[in-house]
């Protein structure tokens, strides 16, 4: 992931401007990388394992999905980002046909 930042950032220089460097909010390790924006916006990886269950995400990328395990993908990477979209002013539209929750 921290590949593919650097590789955007370098396409559309905007993209570095809108990133919060400050130590502490912008972390890379080996297995984990998140990138906080200055907006209060965030992305970070996860891992496919158990150790993912119950997390809540908004939406996800699967890369190299073939090499993922099909019964960890179903039960714990997917349910991940089953949660309610919610509108401009944070409510939620319980009759919206793409609520998941």
């Amino acid at each position: 992931m921290e590949e593919k930042v650097n590789e955007i950032c370098t396409l559309v220089p905007a993209m570095e401007r809108e990133l919060d460097l400050r130590p502490g909010k912008t972390k890379h390790s080996k297995d984990y990388c998140i990138y906080r924006f200055k907006n209060g916006s965030w992305f970070d990886n996860i891992a496919a394992r158990e150790t993912s269950r119950g997390k809540r995400r908004h939406a996800g990328l699967i890369e190299e999905c073939v090499g993922v395990d099909g019964t960890i993908l179903n039960e714990v990477i997917i349910p991940t980002m089953n949660i309610a979209r919610r509108c401009m002013d944070g409510s939620i539209q319980r009759d919206e046909s793409l609520n998941k929750s």
